[in-house]
């Protein structure tokens, strides 16, 4: 599925924006500890409540569960989207690895 880089917060850190439907097909509201490898990592996030609703977007990835309950951390996906020079509107694939619990993400 593709998705586009967006920024969120005050802070303005780069998040990737998920389109409706494929939030819809691709991710479970019982199941918001998801998965997502990101070059060579295996990063974990908590979907937000609003991200089925309103917000579609993945904010945070970090390469271990532990780091989901605190504040600060390696925010891996903020990294790879600085890295790579992404920008507000450029797309990624995020590519489904299981339904509903691990993804992929690439650049296009």
């Amino acid at each position: 599925m593709k998705c586009r880089v967006t920024y969120n917060g005050r802070r303005s850190f780069p998040s990737l924006a998920v389109h409706k439907q494929d939030r819809i097909a691709f991710f479970s509201k019982s199941n918001r500890l998801i998965s997502i490898e990101i070059g060579d990592v295996m990063g974990y996030t908590t979907l937000q409540p609003d991200f089925f609703t309103y917000v579609g977007q993945i904010r945070t990835v970090y390469p271990t569960r532990e780091y989901l309950s605190r504040v600060r951390g390696q925010n891996v996906l903020v990294k790879w989207i600085r890295k790579n020079k992404l920008r507000t509107g450029d797309e990624v694939e995020l590519d489904v690895v299981v339904p509903f619990k691990q993804f992929r993400l690439r650049r296009i």
